[in-house]
């Protein structure tokens, strides 16, 4: 990454740079933007996919919390039928 310090003596001395030195200066921020705006895109992928892969974690955990609430009241809908010596055991 480019060292802004060294950018903003550059253009303070302008004048020692002359117009290539300039376009040079020109051309390598338009390339460290290119690099900011490639690693952007990115993060912006990264975060896509951790907001997916939360919300899935978050679908399986209340599923399982369910199945876990079901299978707790059909046990406890068994147990307080005919098969107490089963439960008990």
């Amino acid at each position: 990454m480019i060292n802004f310090h060294i950018l903003i003596m550059c253009l303070a001395n302008f004048d020692i740079l002359g117009h290539r030195g300039f376009n040079e200066l020109i051309f390598i921020l338009q390339k460290e933007l290119q690099e900011l705006q490639k690693r952007l895109v990115v993060l912006g992928c990264q975060l896509r996919k951790a907001e997916v892969g939360k919300r899935t974690y978050e679908v399986a955990t209340e599923k399982l919390i369910h199945f876990a609430e079901v299978r707790k009241l059909v046990f406890s809908m068994y147990c307080f039928g005919n098969n107490k010596l089963l439960c008990n055991g």
